[in-house]
């Protein structure tokens, strides 16, 4: 069954700001907003902290990065990153961590 915002029920993802307003947006806001978000999430999930630069997640669509400036501030970030940095030491897993 597909999904409409309209039945937020069937919507799992979190919501950009600007659909509480039910006024037209702009989809490219839209998708930085939701880019901005998963990025947060992997930021937390992960040792990537440099990527708090960024900020495409601002509830103002008007001051959030447009796509553009999001790729290039995104690049920006990416490229200074040094490959040692991105080594994790292995470790081992117990049985609560596959839960």
């Amino acid at each position: 069954m597909p999904c409409s915002f309209s039945q937020p029920e069937m919507y799992a993802r979190p919501r950009a700001p600007e659909f509480a307003s039910r006024k037209p947006y702009s989809p490219f806001k839209l998708d930085v907003w939701q880019l901005g978000n998963n990025i947060w999430d992997f930021k937390v999930a992960s040792t990537f902290h440099s990527l708090s630069s960024l900020d495409m997640t601002n509830a103002d669509p008007g001051h959030r990065l447009g796509a553009k400036d999001a790729l290039d501030r995104l690049r920006a970030v990416v490229s200074a990153v040094k490959p040692e940095s991105l080594l994790i030491k292995p470790g081992v897993l117990d049985d609560h961590d596959h839960d």
